[in-house]
C-alpha cells in the first residue's frame, strides 16, 4: 500500500533550516504570514465590507488555482459586527434540493425535504425577513458556483433577489465563463439584479517571490532558514507555475525541497568511472591485417555538367501591420447602456490629482474621474459590452503599468456618484 504524500522530508526541512513544510497548508495563512499581492489585498477589504459593495451581488471570478475559495474564507471571517455569514459549497450541493438543505442547516432550520420545493423556498424566505426584522444582515457566499445546475441557479437568484441589498448580500465564486451562465440566468428568470465583477489574475513574477519568501521565512527556525533563497529558483518557479497560487506551493516544494539520493555521489563517481572506461576502449587503435589488400585501378572520373543556377525568386513584399486602434474618448456615463461594463482604476483623494494621473497618460481622452457621494473620486477607464472586452482591456491596462482594474456595471457606478 502507498505511504500518503506528508510533504517534504523531515531530513530536507532539517536541512534548509525549517520547522515545517512551508507549502504543505493551501490557502491564505495567519494574518501577516500569507502574502496577497495589491489586487488581492483589494477584493479581500472589499469582500469583507458587505456595506460599501457597490451592487448588491458580486461575482469572483478567476480560473481554478487563483485562490477563490481562499479569499472567500478568508473575507467570511473579517465581516463587521452585525452581519453573518451563511457559506455553500455548489461542489456538494448542485441540486435545487440540495441548496435548500444547506441554507436551511447553516441557518439552523429544520426543513421538511420531502415537502414541494415551492414550499420550502417560502419557509426560508419566511426565516430570512425574521432574522432581518431582528437586525440581523446575512452574506451568502457560494464557492465553485458554476457547479450549480442551471434550474438550482435561477431559483437561487429568484427567491434572493428581492431580499438583497443593503441586509443581504450574495457573492458567488467561479471562472469567467460563470459570468455568461449568470447573465442567462438573469435573462430566463427577467431578474434585472445589479452584479459586480471582481477577477483575479496570477501573480507576476515579484509577487511570486514575495509569496514564496514569505512562507519560506516564516517556516524557518528563529526566522532565519540556513539556505537562502536565489533568484534563479524564484525564476524558475515563476516559470513553471505560471504565478498561479494554487500550483505555486507544489512546484516551490519541488524545487526548493526536493529529497536528495544518500546514495547519489557514489552513483555518480561510478558513472564517471564507466564513461572514462568507455573512452579509453574508443581510443585504443585496431590491429593491422597480415597482408596489404592489392591496390584497385584508379577509374577515371568523368566530370557531369554542371547544372545552370535557377533564378532566385522575388522576395515577397512583407504587409505592413495594421495599426492598433486607439481608444475612444470617454463617453459619459449617464448616457450608457447600464448594462456595459466600465474599469475604475484609482481612488484619489482630489480631482485635481486624478485629472494630473490622466494628463501623464498616452491618450488621456479614454480616461475620465468623477467624484463620488463619498468624497473621494475615482478614476474610470472604457466603456464595454461584455465582461470578456472588459477583462481584456484590464490585462492590458496592467501590463502597461497603469494599475490593477475594478471591472464594473454601469448600472452600480453611478448610484455611488455625485452628480456631475
Amino acid at each position: 500500500m502507498p505511504e500518503p504524500d506528508l510533504g517534504a522530508s523531515p531530513r530536507a526541512l532539517r536541512a534548509a533550516g525549517l520547522t515545517r513544510d512551508p507549502f504543505a497548508e493551501p490557502g491564505l495563512w495567519p494574518e501577516g504570514e500569507g502574502y496577497l499581492d495589491d489586487a488581492r489585498s483589494q477584493i479581500l477589504a472589499q469582500l469583507g465590507a458587505p456595506d460599501a459593495y457597490g451592487a448588491p451581488a458580486v461575482l469572483l471570478l478567476g480560473l481554478q488555482g487563483m485562490g477563490k475559495t481562499a479569499l472567500l474564507a478568508g473575507a467570511l471571517q473579517r465581516l463587521p459586527d452585525g452581519w453573518r455569514a451563511l457559506a455553500l459549497s455548489a461542489a456538494s450541493a448542485k441540486t435545487e434540493p440540495l441548496v435548500l438543505a444547506q441554507l436551511a442547516r447553516s441557518l439552523g432550520l429544520d426543513l421538511d425535504l420531502e415537502r414541494p420545493t415551492a414550499v420550502l423556498w417560502r419557509e426560508l424566505e419566511d426565516e430570512l425577513a425574521a432574522r432581518l426584522d431582528i437586525g440581523e444582515r446575512l452574506l451568502l457566499a457560494v464557492d465553485d458556483a458554476d457547479r450549480l445546475e442551471a434550474k438550482a441557479l435561477g431559483a437561487l437568484l429568484e427567491h434572493l433577489t428581492p431580499l438583497l441589498g443593503a441586509t443581504v448580500g450574495l457573492v458567488l465564486a467561479g471562472p469567467p465563463a460563470f459570468e455568461e451562465h449568470f447573465d442567462a440566468s438573469l435573462r430566463e428568470y427577467a431578474l434585472d439584479l445589479s452584479v459586480e465583477l471582481m477577477t483575479l489574475s496570477p501573480l507576476h513574477e515579484p509577487g511570486t517571490a514575495a509569496y514564496v519568501s514569505q512562507r519560506w521565512e516564516a517556516a524557518s527556525v528563529g526566522g532565519k532558514a540556513r539556505r537562502a533563497l536565489g533568484s534563479a529558483d524564484l525564476a524558475r518557479i515563476h516559470l513553471l507555475s505560471g504565478g498561479t497560487p494554487g500550483v505555486i506551493n507544489d512546484v516551490a516544494r519541488s524545487i526548493l525541497l526536493a529529497q536528495r539520493h544518500p546514495w547519489r555521489p557514489l552513483l555518480a563517481l561510478m558513472g564517471v568511472a564507466a564513461l572514462l572506461a568507455f573512452t579509453l576502449t574508443l581510443w585504443i587503435p585496431d590491429p593491422k591485417p597480415d597482408s596489404e589488400p592489392a591496390p584497385r585501378p584508379l577509374a577515371l572520373a568523368v566530370p557531369e555538367p554542371e547544372p545552370e543556377p535557377e533564378p532566385e525568386p522575388e522576395p515577397e513584399p512583407e504587409p505592413e501591420p495594421e495599426p492598433e486602434p486607439e481608444p475612444l474618448p470617454f463617453p459619459p456615463l449617464e448616457s450608457r447602456d447600464p448594462a456595459h461594463y466600465v474599469l475604475q482604476l484609482h481612488v484619489l483623494s482630489t480631482g485635481a490629482r486624478a485629472q494630473g494621473w490622466i494628463d501623464r497618460q498616452k491618450v488621456p481622452d479614454a480616461f475620465s474621474w468623477r467624484q463620488r457621494d463619498r468624497g473621494d473620486v475615482v478614476v474610470l477607464y472604457g466603456d464595454f459590452a461584455s465582461g470578456a472586452e472588459a477583462r481584456a482591456a484590464a490585462a492590458q491596462l496592467k501590463a502597461q503599468g497603469l494599475g490593477e482594474a475594478w471591472i464594473r456595471r454601469v448600472r452600480s457606478v453611478l448610484p455611488e456618484l455625485a452628480p456631475p
